[in-house]
């Protein structure tokens, strides 16, 4: 193998380190039990929490995306990550009670804002940072 293709595949063994730590760290921070009733303590401010550890596991995942379905459209890639980030947080809000936290659809709506602002943020950069004929080529998995 080539020093690129070595370089290749470890960023994308990274990349699914770095997705698997923070789904498991996100996890954790968004079921961990409060001690206290929540309704008394929450604020609005939390729904910018969602959005930014939300924004975050987007961020990474669209790499992955880049990565594993180059022959899709850029617009087909961006609505699997919202789709998929979208669902991780329905899911997120759906199992909160089972440890004594609340549902909110704010926060399914902040985690899906998240996932669309660090979308469009990563598109942006990826468009400015390469070439457009290195973007089409990214090598295949």
């Amino acid at each position: 193998m080539s020093d690129p293709t070595n370089r290749i595949n470890s960023f994308r063994r990274l990349l699914w380190t770095c997705l698997g730590v923070y789904w498991f760290a996100l996890m954790l921070a968004i079921h961990w039990p409060m001690p206290f009733h929540a309704s008394h303590f929450v604020r609005f401010d939390d729904k910018f929490v969602h959005l930014a550890l939300y924004g975050g596991l987007a961020l990474i995942l669209c790499p992955l995306v880049d990565f594993l379905f180059a022959g899709w459209t850029p617009w087909k890639r961006v609505a699997s990550i919202v789709a998929a980030v979208a669902l991780q947080g329905g899911l997120d809000e759906l199992t909160q009670p089972l440890t004594q936290r609340t549902t909110d659809i704010l926060d399914l709506v902040a985690d899906t804002c998240g996932a669309i602002l660090a979308v469009l943020i990563y598109r942006a950069w990826f468009r400015r940072m390469m070439p457009s004929v290195e973007r089409g080529a990214l090598p295949p998995p």
